[in-house]
């Protein structure tokens, strides 16, 4: 078990050097798209258990987020703050089920969020989300989410060389 902590330890260390990194060299908007093609594959790829885990933390983070956002804008409109945690409900709902069909549509779901929250509140939340997961203990492997989230940075490395001018 102390291995498996200490290993676990790593991994996250890793994680983290590597958010940090690419989120400082390409910014917010690179880092939610790539968290958001991560776990696309990871849920296409998890079982239901594995699933019902991933989306209860994301479920978790979301919410803990949605409500910091709205405190630090100082929003008390609670019929809008309302629509907006019925969208992440049903955001979720929607990830419990996801086919590879459903790719598209989880894309726009993810597009909504960031063009209402920004890029800076939706790489955090999957940020958190990530980390959570990697916590020992879970139901996921860390490969599982580990593998998809580099394959998902290399995807986004190579879509920004070929945007970049030379």
């Amino acid at each position: 078990m102390a291995l498996l902590a200490s290993i676990a330890t790593v991994e996250a260390d890793s994680f983290y050097q590597k958010h940090e990194r690419y989120l400082a060299l390409h910014g917010c908007g690179f880092m939610a798209y790539v968290y958001q093609e991560a776990i696309v594959q990871i849920l296409l790829d998890a079982n239901l258990d594995e699933r019902y885990e991933l989306c209860g933390v994301f479920r978790r983070v979301m919410s803990q987020s949605i409500d910091a956002h709205f405190g630090q804008m100082e929003l008390t409109d609670h019929t809008l703050r309302v629509g907006l945690a019925d969208n992440a409900r049903q955001w979720l709902a929607f990830l419990h089920s996801m086919s590879l069909a459903d790719k598209t549509s989880f894309q726009s779901v993810h597009l909504g969020f960031l063009t209402s929250y920004g890029c800076n509140f939706m790489s955090q939340v999957y940020y958190d989300t990530f980390e959570c997961a990697l916590r020992p203990g879970g139901l996921v492997a860390p490969d599982r989410i580990l593998a998809p989230f580099e394959q998902a940075l290399g995807q986004g490395l190579k879509k920004a060389a070929t945007a970049r001018p030379d």
